[in-house]
């Protein structure tokens, strides 16, 4: 068994936020292309899905948790 890690994101937020500031949204596009390559230092893309409300992005778990809480520390 694998474990994964699930980020989910409101569709309502990501419109609000990206054409306020006028840039597409493109953190999904960024991650597969980066996946296609096997970057060493990015997640490990698995896959994406979407409902109604939410855009789902799938990744490699990492036990050590987010960047940014990492960077905190």
């Amino acid at each position: 068994m694998v474990k994964v890690a699930i980020k989910f994101m409101a569709k309502q937020t990501i419109n609000r936020v990206f054409t306020a500031n006028g840039q597409p949204f493109s953190e999904l596009e960024i991650i597969q292309e980066c996946s296609l390559h096997r970057c060493p230092n990015i997640l490990e893309f698995i896959e994406a899905f979407e409902d109604s409300q939410y855009l789902y992005i799938v990744t490699k778990f990492m036990p050590a948790g987010d960047l940014l809480n990492y960077l905190m520390k």
